[in-house]
């Protein structure tokens, strides 16, 4: 004979306790409509903001879920719930007999709140340039309910951030050398470390651009130049970017090459200076 599982049961545990309640609140508002389900799937549609489709299944003590909401992300079972999943976990849990959670199931067995939230992360890419860079260092850890054991790294490697100090292009290479030694660290991990490597990466453009007004037209073109290749560097297989968050990197090369071409360069150096940025901008087109 086989045994029913309840589906609020197996999503608690993945699901954040505010989450939860926004959940009940949208099965309570009559917002959740089942439109097929027997006692090992169920397909519902949650009204929102906009209109979203929910499925779950239930395979012993394995419950597989998606929802079309961008915060599920696809809805794989490493995710964290969304409030559209626990609205259809209950509803299909009470059309199949079973009673909610309690307050204290609640407490207890949801996830604890983590450090970064999807919509600090959302925040930070509308202003990349100002973007509080903690957030990209703990958005992986925090953003699945299992995190593979990864190196801390560092903030960012020592870089000279005088702002009355001219750049040279041994400050970037020496800082770049810094961090591909990170990346043979025995616990670095592509995916895990990724923030990580990409907030030092913004660390160092971001000295660097404050550190134009002081120097020469042509070692900041030459600096810049270094930089975008080790951004390249780090796209072409040192680091899993799957969460996309090389667009901050880019908004901060963006605003460095835009600090280098305000300086005009000595007569003598103008036809390497118009190189150099020639070839910034061929190796930003081969990433684009």
């Amino acid at each position: 004979m086989m045994t029913l599982r309840c589906a609020s049961e197996l999503l608690l545990p993945r699901t954040y306790e505010d989450v939860w309640y926004r959940g009940e609140a949208y099965l309570d508002r009559g917002l959740v409509k089942i439109l097929s389900h027997d006692d090992k799937s169920v397909r519902a549609l949650v009204k929102g903001s906009d209109e979203y489709v929910v499925t779950m299944s239930i395979s012993g003590s394995s419950l597989a879920r998606r929802c079309s909401c961008p915060y599920a992300r696809g809805g794989t079972a490493r995710s964290p719930g969304c409030k559209h999943q626990s609205a259809v976990a209950l509803a299909w849990d009470i059309a199949r007999r079973f009673s909610a959670p309690t307050r204290e199931d609640i407490e207890t067995k949801s996830m604890p709140p983590p450090l970064v939230s999807i919509f600090d992360i959302e925040r930070a890419r509308g202003n990349p340039l100002s973007a509080n860079l903690e957030v990209l260092r703990l958005a992986a850890s925090e953003g699945s309910a299992w995190v593979k054991p990864h190196a801390r790294l560092p903030l960012a490697p020592d870089f000279e951030r005088d702002l009355g100090r001219a750049l040279s292009l041994d400050d970037f290479k020496q800082a770049h050398r810094t961090m591909l030694r990170w990346t043979r660290l025995p616990l670095f991990d592509p995916y895990f470390c990724a923030g990580e490597m990409i907030a030092a990466n913004c660390e160092i453009i971001r000295a660097g651009t404050l550190r134009v007004p002081a120097s020469s037209a042509l070692s900041s073109a030459l600096a810049l130049l270094e930089a975008v290749k080790f951004h390249e560097k780090l796209l072409d297989g040192l680091i899993d970017d799957s969460d996309n968050f090389r667009e901050f990197s880019e908004a901060h090369l963006e605003a460095f090459s835009d600090a280098v071409k305000k300086i005009k360069p000595v007569p003598t150096e103008k036809a390497y200076f118009d190189t150099t940025l020639w070839n910034y901008e061929r190796v930003r087109e081969k990433l684009s």
